[in-house]
């Protein structure tokens, strides 16, 4: 019996290469969560530090645009801007002056000192694309990458090693099937070609996450530990609470925010929605081009699926 891989006729050989790419991806998830788990026994310890940051509970949960919501939140529940209809503006001339974040100082200054009659202040969408204002609530993001709580520089190295080392062999196996089948003078190659190709973006995924192990279980920790500001959240009001709606925002979304809240933040809300389905559209556009293009290769490899060098 030939033991031998490139042996196997077409059919066979992309079972075996789809098997191996499964197992590879299988053994870079195991290699990630190992990776992951080495700064684990931290999480109570990384708990306390992001406990007293309602900006770094959010961006935890959902990245630098909830860490935008919440600013808003805060900015709000200090009465230092305010909402009419789908426009915030700035309810204090020397605000910028009385915060210290540099994203709270970001945001009002992109709304401008308080308005005169109806001009002045910003609406909800330009807010969420003012570059200023998303690179500082990016920048909340860098205490985190430091503590290995998202991927920092060096974790992002290692799994694009990973990655690259991973490709490398997976194309090694596919490049030599394929001189092989050239060799007998069999072309119809194109699914394996296609698979091949798949290949870094199938690894990447597998490997790739926002959260670390310990990034996930500050983030749960953080659910816990605000339990009982969310059993009393009925009873907050604006302007007479502290910093109480900031922490509820952060650590569970807006929609379990006080009704007056959610009806201030109701524009800003809406336009988060639009431009995510904005990007989902964008990127869906770009998946049915390529997906056209590679059912487009399968049809010309139409007699593939019998040939890779049987």
């Amino acid at each position: 019996m030939n033991l031998n891989p490139f042996d196997l006729r077409g059919p066979d050989f992309l079972i075996f290469y789809a098997c191996l790419l499964g197992a590879t991806a299988l053994v870079l998830l195991v290699l990630r969560q190992v990776l992951d788990r080495q700064n684990h026994f931290a999480v109570e310890e990384r708990f306390l530090e992001v406990a007293r940051d309602p900006y770094q509970i959010a961006f935890l949960r959902g990245g630098a645009t909830e860490v935008l919501r919440t600013a808003v939140v805060s900015l709000l529940e200090r009465d230092l801007i305010g909402a009419d209809g789908d426009r915030y503006f700035a309810l204090d001339e020397a605000g910028v002056a009385k915060v210290r974040r540099p994203l709270d100082k970001a945001i009002l200054t992109r709304l401008g000192p308080p308005p005169q009659g109806n001009k002045g202040g910003a609406d909800s969408d330009s807010l969420l694309t003012d570059p200023v204002i998303l690179q500082e609530a990016e920048q909340v993001g860098e205490p985190l990458a430091a503590a290995e709580l998202v991927p920092g520089p060096a974790t992002r190295r290692t799994r694009w090693l990973l990655i690259v080392l991973a490709t490398a062999a997976l194309w090694f196996v596919a490049g030599t099937k394929i001189a092989i089948a050239l060799s007998r003078g069999r072309t119809n190659v194109g699914f394996l070609v296609v698979l091949a190709l798949a290949a870094p973006f199938i690894l990447r995924l597998t490997l790739w996450s926002r959260l670390t192990a310990c990034g996930r279980a500050v983030r749960d920790r953080t659910v816990t530990h605000f339990a009982e500001l969310l059993s009393r959240s009925d009873s907050f009001k604006p302007g007479q609470t502290t910093s109480e709606l900031a922490f509820l925002a952060a650590a569970y979304g807006t929609a379990l925010l006080p009704v007056a809240m959610r009806a201030r933040l109701a524009p800003l809300d809406q336009a988060v929605i639009r431009h995510a389905q904005t990007s989902n559209s964008d990127s869906g556009g770009s998946s049915c081009s390529s997906s056209s293009s590679c059912s487009g290769g399968g049809s010309c490899g139409g007699g593939g699926c019998g040939g890779c060098g049987s």
